[in-house]
Formats: C-alpha cells, structure tokens, sequence
C-alpha cells in the first residue's frame, strides 16, 4: 500500500512538472518572436516614410529645374527676337526719323545701289541712317593699283537728314581735266574691275565703299 502510494505520489509529483517546464519553454519565445515582430514593423514603417520623403524631393527639384530652364530659353530667345529688332530697324533709319536731327550725333551712310554712266561716271545711292545731319564735302576713288582720284575742293553735296537718301553723282575726268587731282596713274572705269569709293563729310568722317561695273 505504502508502496504504491509512493510510486503514484511521484507519478503525479514529476507530471505537473513536466507540463509547467513545457508550457513556459513554449510560451517565451512567442512573446519573443512578438515584440521582435512588431518592432521590425515599426522600423520598416519609418524607413519607407524616408525612401518616399527622399524621392518627392527629388521629384520636385527636378520638375523645378525644367520650368527654370523653359523660362529662361523662353526669356533668351525674346530678348535675341527684341535685340534684332532693334538693330534691323536702326540700321534701316527708323529711329532716325523718329530722333530729332542733331549735328552732334552719329554719322552713318549705307550704300544701297550704284549706277555707272559710261567709263568716267558713277551715280551713288546712299542712306543716311545715323541720327546727324550729313554734308559729304570731298571725295577718292582708287582702283586695285593705288591710282587715285581726289575731289577735295569746289565740290559738296547735302546737307542729307537722317533716313534720307542721297544721292552722289562722281565723275573721274580724264587729264588734262584739272577737275580732280591724281594719284599715280589716270584710270576710267572698266567693266569687272573694283573700286574703293572713299566720302568725306563736313564732321571730317569717312566712309568708304567699293563699287564695280
């Protein structure tokens, strides 16, 4: 009886023990694997608020950069539109006309057409598109060697307004004409040959220009 007591006493004395050391080894690591689990939640959570932080910055520095830069080729290309404009019109005398004449401004003749009268005539075509009033007082005509003819005295043409035309009548008499002194050896125009025009006004401005038949 004592005996098997005994054995039935320490039966039941190891069973409990054997389940209480199984539960708590299998409840600890689920508490464990819990919190680690919740813990790698949260910490994936805040990385991906950072990834997606880091790429609209990205984005909008990009989108920035593309308006910058449309607006300034837009700007560029209206201020070279605005430029040329501007220039196009000065050199076609339009601010001359619009500026009041003054004899302290700027001297400006354009050659525009020439027209040749037999071999010692030549009629210049020329715009005034500066903002000075112009007088052309003398003038040279050289050819390719170096001779020359010079009309420095009895002989002037304007006074010329800006943006208007004027219009020069040279001549190139031959020896022994005394109408122009010479340089070097007398020529007359030839067809397909150059000459180098040369203008000089009453402000003591020259201006030069070549000219063929």
């Amino acid at each position: 009886m004592n005996r098997f007591s005994i054995q039935r006493g320490s039966c039941y004395s190891r069973s409990p023990n054997l389940v209480t050391t199984h539960a708590s080894e299998a409840e600890e690591p689920i508490s464990s694997r819990a919190g680690t689990s919740l813990h790698a939640r949260r910490w994936n959570r805040k990385g991906i608020d950072t990834i997606l932080a880091s790429l609209l910055l990205v984005v909008i520095v990009v989108v920035m950069s593309v308006i910058v830069y449309s607006w300034s080729m837009v700007l560029l290309v209206v201020i070279v539109v605005v430029m040329s404009v501007i220039v196009y019109s000065w050199s076609m005398g339009v601010f001359g006309s619009i500026l009041p004449a003054s004899s302290n401004g700027k001297e400006i003749l354009v050659l525009e057409n020439a027209g040749f009268a037999g071999s010692n005539n030549v009629t210049l075509y020329l715009r005034n598109t500066g903002t000075a009033v112009t007088t052309v007082v003398s003038y040279y005509v050289a050819d390719l060697n170096g001779n020359q003819c010079a009309k420095t005295t009895g002989w002037t043409k304007g006074p010329y307004s800006p943006t208007q035309l004027a219009i020069l009548p040279l001549t190139i008499p031959s020896p022994p004409s005394t109408y122009c002194t010479w340089i070097g050896a007398p020529f007359t125009f030839q067809s397909g040959n150059v000459y180098t025009v040369t203008l000089a006004t009453s402000h003591n401005n020259q201006f030069s220009f070549t000219i063929q038949p």
